[in-house]
């Protein structure tokens, strides 16, 4: 009888823990409905996320060499836009690979009055450029290194790499000022980010150090001109910043950027100049379950031979 009421205790005991156990663990739906803040570094196992990205950039004004915000002269106006299709998927809980398809719509146009003075005439001139059309294909893997502990940051790498599947030429010339620009840079990129990341809810903290390496290429660089080799210059970025949560289903991220670029190379040849810039980058995450909607902004603060305008962000994201 004491064997009994001893066996009956130790099940209703073992029972109690499993419960506890399970009542520690998210179901796979509350995982999928992780927001920016509390969600891993990376998908977990078996998750999918699709997602469609609208970059827009247009440039009015520059930072010169002085590191002065000057504005274009005449009428001029230069913007690119992109939608993309992204397509994430995890491979374990620690990898992650990504598939991202740019669109692009770029346009670049300017008019300025040309005056003679001998023969006393006004001319003006205009320039009408655009490129529309499949941008270059990214691939993209992500490995957590270091899980989150409670006395330790995430450690996560960022691989990608960018084939240039973008049409690289200029095509359709009319003349020196009237042409098609290419939707594709002409050449293979490879990117690499390391992140550190430590979650304290209802913050989270982040250190990103980026670097992109061109590999280089050929292509026509100017109207009616031959095809010559070049190469992009390499593009160094350091990101820190402090998310939060606004509320369950908000939250609002601020990140300071510094990014600096070298000089690039024409037929082995160092030309142009090393631009670089400080930029302020806040961003907002809605979420409604799966659903998030993140839109953010790219604000130059100060930089040299760099755009003095704004770079908008939207993207439209999904977890299957």
């Amino acid at each position: 009888m004491k064997t009994r009421i001893i066996l009956v205790v130790c099940l209703q005991l073992i029972s109690i823990y499993i419960v506890a156990q399970i009542e520690q663990q998210m179901v796979p739906s509350e995982m999928k409905q992780l927001t920016a803040i509390t969600e891993p570094a990376t998908l977990m196992k078996g998750f999918f996320r699709v997602g469609m990205v609208y970059d827009h950039a247009f440039v009015k004004k520059l930072y010169d060499e002085n590191a002065n915000k000057i504005v274009l002269p005449g009428s001029s106006l230069s913007q690119t836009r992109a939608l993309s299709i992204t397509l994430q998927y995890g491979i374990t809980d620690r990898f992650q690979v990504n598939l991202l398809l740019p669109f692009e719509f770029d346009l670049i146009q300017q008019s300025a009055l040309w005056e003679d003075p001998l023969f006393r005439q006004k001319t003006i001139a205009t320039w009408n450029q655009k490129g529309v059309g499949i941008g270059d294909l990214s691939f993209g893997l992500n490995s957590q290194i270091i899980k989150e502990s409670d006395q330790f940051p995430s450690i996560t790498a960022f691989g990608l790499i960018t084939v240039p599947t973008g049409r690289k030429d200029i095509t359709n010339v009319v003349d020196q000022r009237n042409y098609d620009l290419p939707t594709g840079s002409g050449e293979i990129r490879l990117s690499l980010d390391l992140q550190a990341r430590k979650i304290v809810y209802p913050y989270s903290f982040i250190f990103i150090a980026s670097i992109e390496y061109p590999l280089g290429g050929e292509k026509i660089l100017s109207p009616g001109g031959e095809k010559t080799s070049f190469k992009s210059g390499q593009v160094y970025r350091i990101t820190g910043g402090v998310n939060f949560h606004l509320n369950d289903w908000l939250s609002m991220a601020n990140n300071l950027d510094y990014q600096y670029i070298s000089e690039a190379e024409i037929d082995n040849n160092p030309v142009g100049y090393n631009p670089w810039a400080l930029q302020y980058h806040p961003y907002f995450h809605f979420q409604i379950r799966r659903l998030r909607f993140i839109q953010s902004v790219l604000i130059p603060l100060k930089g040299k031979y760099y755009s003095a305008d704004p770079h908008y962000n939207f993207i439209l994201q999904f977890i299957i």
